[in-house]
């Protein structure tokens, strides 16, 4: 069964140590990315495809320039970005219409699931803050990701992650963000005004899932001030807070943007080896126009292969031709012999009406090929089930007719 985004909810330690490592991130602009792709969802509940278009036009500022809120709009007129027009081409090749053009959907993209889902959302922690102007600042100037970067973005910084192993999703993320908020103490209400949602219902189920709610229930019934079970803070370090007070070795250096998942590994350490001797071979006695990959269907590394192939096969024994195979084919010739003998008298002498009448002209020679193709079929069952068919005993007077007429066909082979 699927599981559902409560299902994948971060707990705040674990939310945290995912923070610290994005911030770990020795490029600085992979690193805000990365930090911007946990936190927005997380803490300000975007949806992911709302993620993805944030631009300046989301961030709500102040006198002085601060940033304040986080504004979901309700639909975003006439977006021009990457995602939107392949999606818009998409409908446009789909559509009944073949007039249709894909300047005719690209208003429909992007807008929430309901009309519930434009919302401002106030940013108050520091963190959220600085995490946004970064992330405008070295981020929004660049083409928009799209929805699978952003998720193999998430998916890269949990295994990077030493002390997280759980699947992380942009659901999961916005689940996280409802646990989070409910553990301050936001009620149904005002968490579903947060989080978009059509339903109220749908906040109170969050409500009865988050262990929070249950355990200040609990709490009171025992006559205990409510507490809550997380070390959680108010205002935590900022991004930029955590990556100055890394040590050196704590820094991530040169990593992959690709999830380990989707990375091509060789099957054999010695093919990748191979590889990178014949390229280097390349390069130092040959030209660009020698190279396989542009100019030639067969590269140097499959050539080899090939040539390796064949040598196999050329040093290879050669199948041996036994008697069995002989036998095989004076069976053959004979039963095909008959075959046509009997097509011939089929066709003069009408052998069908012949047999189906009792005559002997008829019948005579269907027993002679008969009496050539039975054994011969026998024989090979037993081949396929006994090792040693010579070892055969006739336990029947007609098996040993067949053996008798059997043995004849082999001295007819032997002699071939």
């Amino acid at each position: 069964m699927r599981p559902s985004g409560v299902d994948l909810v971060l707990a705040p330690w674990e939310f945290e140590a995912l923070f610290r490592t994005a911030a770990k991130i020795d490029d600085f602009q992979q690193a805000v990315e990365f930090a911007y792709a946990l936190y927005v969802p997380s803490r300000l509940s975007p949806r992911l495809s709302c993620a993805i278009h944030t631009n300046d036009g989301f961030l709500t500022r102040n006198s002085r320039g601060e940033i304040v809120g986080y504004h979901v709009p309700s639909s975003i007129g006439d977006c021009r970005c990457n995602r939107c027009r392949e999606l818009a081409r998409n409908r446009a090749r789909d559509a009944d219409d073949p007039d249709a053009d894909w300047t005719d959907f690209i208003d429909e993209y992007w807008q929430p699931k309901s009309h519930a889902g434009g919302r401002h959302i106030p940013v108050l922690q520091e963190r959220g803050k600085e995490i946004l102007n970064l992330y405008e600042m070295y981020c929004m100037r660049q083409p928009n990701m799209t929805g699978q970067t952003y998720r193999n973005r998430l998916t890269r910084l949990e295994e990077l992650c030493e002390e997280v192993d759980l699947k992380i999703s942009a659901q999961g993320c916005r689940a996280t963000c409802a646990n989070y908020w409910a553990i301050w103490g936001l009620q149904p209400k005002e968490l579903r005004w947060l989080m978009g949602w059509k339903y109220i219902s749908t906040a109170q189920y969050y409500m009865r899932k988050s262990d929070v709610s249950l355990r200040w229930k609990m709490q009171l019934a025992l006559g205990r001030q409510p507490t809550i079970p997380y070390e959680i803070y108010r205002e935590p370090p900022t991004f930029l807070e955590i990556r100055s007070a890394l040590n050196p070795d704590e820094i991530l250096r040169d990593i992959t943007l690709t999830p380990e998942s989707q990375q091509t590994v060789p099957s054999n350490p010695d093919d990748e080896t191979l590889l990178e001797k014949l390229a280097q071979e390349d390069l130092e006695d040959g030209d660009l126009n020698e190279f396989g990959a542009a100019f030639d269907p067969i590269s140097r590394p499959l050539q080899k292969r090939v040539e390796h192939e064949i040598a196999e096969v050329e040093n290879s024994p050669k199948p041996h031709v036994g008697f069995d195979k002989r036998r095989t084919a004076v069976s053959g010739v004979i039963g095909f012999s008959g075959s046509v003998a009997m097509g011939i008298v089929s066709a003069t002498d009408g052998l069908y009406a012949d047999v189906m009448a009792g005559r002997p002209e008829g019948i005579i020679p269907l027993l002679i090929v008969a009496m050539v193709m039975i054994p011969y079929m026998i024989w090979s069952m037993n081949e396929l089930v006994y090792e040693e068919p010579q070892e055969l005993e006739a336990d029947t007077f007609v098996d040993k007719i067949l053996l008798t007429i059997h043995a004849a066909v082999d001295s007819v082979a032997k002699r071939t």
